[in-house]
């Protein structure tokens, strides 16, 4: 019965999308009303964009099961570590040149398209002079049989002329011996994968064009390096692999396969430094991504915003006993009371940015605590914040991680953290740091740093929307929002985010 399931009962969701996608019932509970399948996989666009915890990878994993339902459509998902092995097979752990990087992405791609291609093919790659033939035979003779080429061909000749005489009693006998010596010196090295990219394409798509459809998924690849460098050869080998991946979709396109298509996963925030290195890089990306942005404005009950539908379905699709119940009745179950008089998604939006890993935390962490109760009181959330901030501040320190600038943000985040203001103004944390600089030696140009905290969310702008007799209402933006401006405003005051308050000790 309804009123006996208890809060471990319920399913919100896994911070990890690879973990959550091991379930069985992964795909009922997944969220589709946002209809982002069908925008990636109905249209162009390669790219699933969003900042960490946004769902990116529960994304390309219910990619993954759909499309591998299709018949006559394989779906595979690779991560850095496939790079990475690609590159030590075919460059012999010698370095990738900048002048090679596209060549070398295009190989990878097509490498991994044609293996993708003959796992689908159960016939036509056993009978000779079929294009599935011919690929099955190039990928043998390449991996591993047959690696050399020949590199030096040298002919030698040599004559060698032996005259041997002898004196007979009644004449003069004269013998000759010819030896000839004929000697080829041959020597082979390994073929360059680049001196073989055209017969693989082209083999590739002549096998795509007899209904051989394929996705590749690849996740991750913004991590290719563990922190990206100090100049732009990072920026430049992911601008390269976004420009190979839209030429590539482009050739499959005209073999007339409308399920195939290479998908690439990449954070949001990467993708907004790319335009600092390159010209067209803008666009490049605009027309190409599918955003994953939960923070929405129109709903007009708690129920229907978009984090809260997600949590609902995968409550109710995981509980059988909620599962005839309509939104707003589980909600009412399950959220019966306001937080700080504010309603409960409005609270988790405010302690979140607005991801969908804050929030499932959050929940996890009232779930594990209060185990046998069977509703969301106020009070539980107030007794977990302490734990769900530090978490939120580990989060963001992971986000960071990979960051040329880390050492100047962990600086920043603890200038912050020794200001000990829930909101302040430039003059404020101006004169502090300038009496206490010496303790944030990475920190060379203050306002660089707010501005860098205004991008990730750490603070946000305050100022006084409406004046009334008793309590001013205050309107707040934050960077990481699409309703803000991209650079934080000087003039007005900053307020630190509520969900790093308490590891702040505010």
């Amino acid at each position: 019965m309804p009123n006996e399931i208890k809060l471990k009962d319920l399913f919100v969701g896994d911070i990890d999308g690879e973990v959550e996608s091991t379930r069985e019932d992964f795909e009922q509970l997944f969220y589709t009303k946002n209809s982002k399948f069908n925008h990636i996989i109905n249209s162009d666009r390669f790219i699933i964009s969003g900042r960490k915890g946004t769902g990116k990878t529960i994304l390309s994993q219910y990619i993954f099961k759909q499309m591998n339902k299709r018949k006559g459509v394989v779906c595979k998902i690779f991560t850095r570590h496939d790079f990475k092995l690609q590159q030590l097979i075919d460059l012999q752990h010698r370095s990738l040149q900048r002048d090679e990087i596209n060549h070398f992405w295009k190989w990878l791609f097509l490498i991994q398209l044609g293996k993708s291609i003959l796992e689908i093919d159960r016939i036509n790659k056993w009978i000779p002079f079929t294009s599935e033939y011919k690929l099955k035979q190039f990928y043998s003779e390449k991996y591993p049989e047959n690696l050399f080429r020949l590199n030096e061909y040298d002919t030698s000749k040599t004559q060698n002329t032996t005259l041997k005489g002898q004196k007979k009693l009644m004449r003069d006998t004269i013998g000759a011996s010819i030896e000839d010596t004929h000697q080829t010196n041959k020597s082979f090295i390994k073929t360059e994968y680049y001196e073989l990219i055209s017969l693989l394409e082209k083999m590739v798509l002549n096998c795509m064009k007899k209904n051989k459809d394929s996705v590749l998924i690849y996740d991750d690849l913004d991590e290719l390096e563990d922190r990206i460098g100090e100049d732009s050869s990072y920026y430049k080998v992911l601008i390269s692999m976004l420009e190979t991946i839209k030429t590539i979709n482009l050739e499959i396109k005209k073999t007339g396969r409308q399920n195939s298509k290479i998908i690439v996963v990449l954070r949001s925030d990467i993708i907004d430094d790319l335009h600092k290195y390159s010209s067209n890089s803008n666009k490049l990306t605009t027309g190409s991504k599918t955003d994953l942005y939960w923070i929405s404005k129109n709903y007009n009950k708690p129920e229907e915003h978009p984090l809260m539908e997600m949590l609902l379905i995968k409550i109710k699709n995981s509980v059988p006993a909620y599962k005839g119940l309509d939104n707003s009745s589980l909600y009412k179950r399950l959220f019966p009371r306001k937080i700080e008089n504010k309603e409960v998604i409005d609270y988790l939006l405010n302690y979140s940015f607005g991801r969908p890993r804050d929030i499932i935390r959050f929940l996890t962490l009232v779930m594990e605590s209060f185990p046998n109760e069977r509703s969301f009181h106020p009070s539980f959330f107030k007794e977990c914040a302490q734990d769900y901030s530090k978490w939120f501040y580990n989060e963001l320190e992971n986000e960071i991680s990979i960051s040329k600038d880390k050492d100047f943000l962990l600086d920043s985040l603890r200038l912050i953290n020794d200001l000990k203001k829930r909101t302040f103004d430039i003059d404020m944390i101006e004169d502090f740091f300038l009496k206490n600089q010496q303790n944030y030696a990475n920190i060379t140009d203050l306002k660089l740093s707010l501005k860098k905290l205004y991008k990730y969310g750490v603070i946000g702008n305050s100022w006084i929307h409406r004046r009334r007799p008793n309590k001013n209402v205050y309107h707040y933006a934050w960077g990481y929002r699409d309703d803000a401006d991209n650079e934080p405003n000087f003039s007005q005051s900053f307020v630190v985010h509520y969900g790093l308050r308490k590891f702040f000790s505010l």
